[in-house]
């Protein structure tokens, strides 16, 4: 579903389906959100960089590489999309910052 919102140029859509699954559950809801997968960051990061906007791609990476969030950890394939787009385009600023999360 997130992907396909990213294919359909609409990434407001995708945006508001992976907040959605972050949101903590409140009292009233019948049942808790959805454990979120590291494969759904990656989707996220991956939509943006295909749009080129590294800026919503690098936001993104850096709201969940932050280790004392509740999040789960970045998968492998969000650094090396990233990493790959920032040597495709020269980056090298965005490079150095990726790299420098990177638990490799």
């Amino acid at each position: 579903m997130i992907a396909g919102h990213f294919e359909d140029s609409d990434a407001a859509a995708a945006v508001a389906v992976v907040e959605n699954l972050i949101t903590p559950a409140t009292e009233g809801d019948a049942l808790p959100p959805p454990a979120v997968q590291p494969s759904t960051f990656t989707t996220v990061i991956q939509g943006f960089l295909a749009a080129d906007d590294l800026s919503s791609a690098l936001s993104w990476f850096d709201r969940v590489a932050v280790a004392d969030n509740a999040l789960p950890p970045l998968e492998p394939f969000a650094y090396v999309a990233l990493l790959a787009y920032a040597s495709q385009t020269k980056d090298l600023k965005t490079f150095d910052h990726v790299f420098d999360r990177c638990a490799c």
